[in-house]
C-alpha cells in the first residue's frame, strides 16, 4: 500500500488525501478483475468528494491512474506464470484503455510489452490475441507491411500452438483421470502415438507429452529411458526455469525417483537437491523431496542420513506426508535393533499401527510397507505374534500382490513367510527359501505408476 501511496504522491499530492481512510476500498478497487472506467475509477476513490470538474483537472494524468493497476502484484502463492499472466492481462487491458481514449502510442506500447511477455513464457493464446492486436496497429496505422506479415506469421504460430496443446490436454488427462493401476501399457502407446502426430512445440505440450513417456517408462519398468527423458525436457526447460520452476521440479523429481530404482544413488541426491530451489516456496513440494531424500538413504544403505532426514520432518504438517515418515521410522528402529544406527527413542507398534491405520485400508502401494515393517517389528520383538500375523499375510500376498509391479514385495513377504519353518535360523532360511532369495536379488526395483518406490 505505502508503494502504490508513493506512486501516486509522484502523480499528484491531492490523491492521498482521498486515499487516507479508504486504504481497504482502494485496494479493492487496483485488485479487482472489473477495470473501470477512468471517471468511475476516480469516482469510487474519492467518493463523496468526487468533483467532475476536479476529475478534468487530472484527465491528462489519467493514464498513469490506470497503470497503477499494473503494478498490483497477483497472489503471492500463485504460480510465477500465473503471475505473468496477469501482468499482461493487465498491461493489455490498460492499452487497449488507452486505444480507445486517443492515446494510441501508450496503448500500443503496453500491447507490446505484454505481447513481449506472453512469448516469453510461451502463453500461446494470450501471444495470438496480442500478436493479432500489433498486425491491425501496423496495418492500418503505420502501414508497415512488413512488420504486419511478421505478427501475422505469430498469429498463426501461436494459434497452432495453443491448439496442439489444447489437444494434448485433452488425451493426457482423459488417460490420468482413471485409477492409475488401471492405465495399461497399449493405452499409454496409443496416447504418446497420437501426442507425436501432433508434433506440438510449446512448454505445456512438452509438459504434457514427456509426463506419459515418463509414465509409460515406468509402466514397463524401463527407468534409463525416465532418466534420459526427464534430462532432455529439464534441458528444454533450463533457460525457462525461472518461469516454469514447477515443471522443473517436478521432471526432476521423476528424474531421482529413476536413479533410485537404478541405484544410481548420488546422482538421485544431486536432482533432489536442485529440485529445492524449485519448489515456490511451497512447504508440501519441499516436505515431499525431503521424503525422498530419506527413501534415496534407505536405499544407498546411509541410514544415519535417512535418520537424519526423518528427525527433522517426523513433524511435518501435511497428513500423507507425515504418515510416509511414520512408515520410515518402523524400518528405521528395526534397522537401529541390527545394530546398523543408534537410536534412543523407544518404538511404540500401537502409535504406529494406529498412525498408518488409513493407509491400510489400501491393499495396494503404502500397504505392502506398512505390512512388511509391521511383520519385521514382530520378528524382533515377539515371534509368536510374528507367525500368528504371517498366515494372514500369506493370503493378502496372493490376493493383492498379483500385479508386475509389486513382484519384489512377494518374494520378500515369501522368505518372511518361511522364517517358522526354518526356525528362524538363517543357515535353515538360506537353504529353504534359495528361490525366492536368488528372485528378489535379480529383480529390479519397480516404479509404482503413482512414481511410489519401495522402502526396503
Amino acid at each position: 500500500m505505502e508503494d502504490i501511496k508513493s506512486y501516486l504522491s509522484l502523480i499528484d499530492p491531492r490523491l492521498l488525501h482521498y486515499l487516507s481512510d479508504r486504504n481497504a476500498e482502494f485496494i479493492r478497487i487496483l485488485q479487482s478483475e472489473k477495470f473501470l472506467t477512468e471517471e468511475a475509477f476516480m469516482q469510487r476513490i474519492c467518493g463523496e468528494d468526487y468533483n467532475p470538474k476536479y476529475y478534468r483537472l487530472l484527465k491528462h494524468r489519467v493514464k498513469k491512474i490506470l497503470q497503477v493497476l499494473i503494478t498490483v502484484h497477483p497472489e503471492k502463492r500463485a504460480s510465477t506464470v500465473k503471475k505473468k499472466f496477469e501482468i499482461c492481462q493487465k498491461k493489455f487491458v490498460v492499452g487497449q484503455k488507452l486505444l480507445g481514449h486517443e492515446d494510441r502510442n501508450e496503448g500500443i506500447r503496453l500491447i507490446n510489452q505484454a505481447n513481449l511477455e506472453a512469448e516469453k513464457c510461451e502463453i500461446t493464446h494470450l501471444a495470438s490475441e496480442l500478436s493479432s492486436y500489433l498486425y491491425h496497429d501496423h496495418i492500418y496505422y503505420n502501414r508497415n507491411q512488413k512488420k504486419a506479415d511478421f505478427y501475422a506469421a505469430q498469429v498463426e504460430y501461436y494459434l497452432e500452438a495453443y491448439a496442439a496443446e489444447k489437444k494434448a490436454e485433452k488425451i493426457f488427462y482423459s488417460l490420468i483421470g482413471k485409477e492409475s493401476f488401471s492405465i495399461d501399457k497399449k493405452e499409454l502407446q496409443i496416447a504418446n502415438k497420437k501426442l507425436k502426430q501432433l508434433n506440438g512445440n510449446s512448454i505445456k505440450f512438452k509438459v504434457y507429452q514427456f509426463s506419459l513417456k515418463v509414465l509409460y517408462s515406468s509402466n514397463i519398468g524401463a527407468y534409463q529411458f525416465i532418466i534420459g527423458y526427464c534430462d532432455e525436457v529439464l534441458d528444454f526447460f533450463k533457460t525457462r526455469d525461472s518461469v516454469y520452476s514447477s515443471h522443473y521440479h517436478f521432471f526432476l523429481t521423476q528424474k531421482g525417483m529413476a536413479c533410485i530404482a537404478t541405484a544410481q544413488y548420488a546422482i538421485a541426491e544431486e536432482a533432489f537437491n536442485l529440485g529445492m530451489r524449485y519448489t515456490n516456496d511451497r512447504p508440501f513440494n519441499r516436505y515431499l523431496l525431503q521424503l525422498f531424500q530419506a527413501v534415496n538413504a534407505l536405499h544407498a544403505r546411509q541410514y544415519s542420513r535417512a535418520y537424519l532426514v526423518f528427525q527433522q520432518n517426523r513433524r511435518c504438517r501435511y497428513e500423507a506426508i507425515k504418515e510416509q515418515f511414520v512408515i520410515i521410522e518402523a524400518y528405521l528402529y528395526f534397522l537401529s535393533h541390527l545394530g546398523y544406527l543408534k537410536i534412543d527413542k523407544p518404538f511404540r507398534l500401537g502409535k504406529y499401527l494406529n498412525d498408518t491405520f488409513k493407509k491400510q485400508e489400501d491393499k495396494r502401494g503404502d500397504q505392502i510397507n506398512i505390512t512388511i515393517a509391521e511383520l519385521l517389528v514382530y520378528l524382533i520383538r515377539d515371534k509368536a505374534k510374528f507367525i500368528d500375523r504371517i498366515e494372514a499375510v500369506k493370503t493378502y500376498s496372493y490376493r493383492h500382490l498379483r500385479a508386475h509391479e509389486y513382484e519384489r514385495a512377494k518374494w520378500f513377504i515369501k522368505i518372511l513367510c518361511t522364517l517358522p519353518r526354518a526356525n528362524f535360523n538363517p543357515v535353515a532360511l538360506q537353504r529353504l527359501a534359495k528361490k525366492p532369495i536368488e528372485m528378489l536379488e535379480n529383480h529390479p526395483i519397480r516404479m509404482g505408476e503413482n512414481f511410489a518406490i519401495e522402502i526396503i
